[in-house]
């Protein structure tokens, strides 16, 4: 059972999400709100058009744009170069899911929020989450029209679509998520059967749906010329198209975000210290000019120039930062200044601090240090040697 408690947590909070559809205090950024449906993080979910084909407005208004002047066409040239703040390879209108995004973004143009709302989950599913709500697609709708209205986010319409990225597999999200899913299906029948009970729907046919999902990135263009890059789980609902998932992506992300946020703040500190034990250093009897490491250790330290004693200067440095013994760590120096810290959890791969940060780092901790063992990290390159 505990198996799945994680993924069920997950599915727990779609009430919330629904809950609290169009409410952003921001009205900048109430538009994505309803874009996204959540009020967690950036969300946004689509289903095919079978849920509802009416062309009115929920609150029985006419729609402020036409549907011959919404722009959410996009002309993109498929690419394997990220762009900055979209992870993974740009794709382009080949894409499966694209013709179903676009039309999830022309129902938020059109302010068809019933139509809209439909594109976030299986229609099973989606229906169990209202119920347990008490609610109706129709007064879910509602809500998002009038939050937007009180909002003022429709001066943000028409949302056009910008370029759209795909995660590849070897993103740690990524293998985050399908661990999940894998441990979720590998639960007892009795198990699953107990919580698809509870929950109102068939988890497993869910989980199934879930298992070959896409994750991807999509840009946001509004009409008040502010942007944003939603992350999305995509996926093939059965006979119902393609959905654009959040509610667990989200708590993902959050974890995932929370965990190289600390690990970068150490890297930080581990800076601070670094720089002001030198500073010390340097004015009580001088420090000599020269490149090298300093590792966590005397065997990891790498070309330290004469007169350089590193344990007096790691020791410095645990005055300034009590955690450093909590972390596998090293430093790039370069004369008296510190070109580079690395940092991870001791006993853990998952997740590397780097400061300053890069967030287009590839490499894991031990390539990093053969980067910097060679002569240098993203500063006076050489390739790392083979032993």
């Amino acid at each position: 059972m505990r198996k799945i408690i994680a993924f069920v947590t997950a599915l727990a909070a779609l009430s919330c999400t629904l809950t609290a559809c169009g409410s952003k205090d921001d009205s900048s950024t109430s538009t994505t709100t309803a874009a996204s449906s959540t009020s967690a993080s950036e969300s946004g979910t689509g289903e095919d058009n079978s849920a509802g084909g009416s062309d009115s407005t929920v609150d029985g208004t006419e729609d402020v744009t036409a549907s011959s002047e919404v722009q959410t066409g996009t002309s993109m040239e498929a690419s394997t170069e990220p762009e900055e703040e979209l992870n993974g390879h740009i794709v382009g209108d080949d894409a499966p899911y694209m013709n179903d995004l676009k039309d999830m973004i022309d129902c938020l143009n059109n302010k068809k929020f019933v139509e809209y709302i439909s594109y976030m989950y299986p229609t099973e599913l989606l229906n169990a989450a209202l119920e347990a709500q008490g609610n109706s697609m129709e007064d879910m709708a509602k809500q998002m029209a009038e939050g937007m209205e009180k909002e003022g986010a429709g001066t943000a319409l028409p949302v056009k679509l910008g370029k759209v990225a795909e995660y590849d597999e070897s993103d740690d999200l990524v293998k985050q998520m399908r661990e999940g899913f894998d441990e979720a299906m590998n639960s007892s029948a009795a198990d699953t059967a107990e919580v698809s009970e509870q929950l109102g729907f068939d988890l497993m046919k869910y989980i199934e749906m879930l298992k070959d999902c896409k994750v991807i990135d999509v840009e946001m263009l509004f009409a008040d010329g502010k942007s944003e890059v939603a992350t999305f789980m995509a996926y093939e609902a059965d006979g119902e198209g393609w959905k654009f998932d959040v509610t667990m992506l989200s708590m993902l992300t959050y974890v995932k975000k929370s965990k190289q946020s600390s690990l970068n703040s150490n890297a930080a500190t581990i800076d601070k210290a670094a720089l002001s034990s030198i500073t010390d250093m340097d004015a009580k009897s001088g420090f000599p000019s020269g490149k090298f490491v300093l590792g966590e250790n005397k065997s990891l330290d790498v070309n330290v120039p004469d007169g350089v004693d590193t344990d007096e200067l790691r020791s410095s440095m645990k005055n300034y930062f009590d955690k450093l013994d909590d972390l596998n760590y090293f430093v790039v120096i370069k004369d008296v200044d510190v070109v580079k810290v690395v940092c991870k959890k001791k006993d853990s791969d998952e997740y590397i601090g780097i400061y300053p940060a890069d967030s287009s780092n590839t490499k894991n901790y031990e390539e990093l240090y053969k980067l910097a063992k060679n002569g240098g990290l993203y500063d006076d390159f050489m390739e790392p040697d083979t032993e």
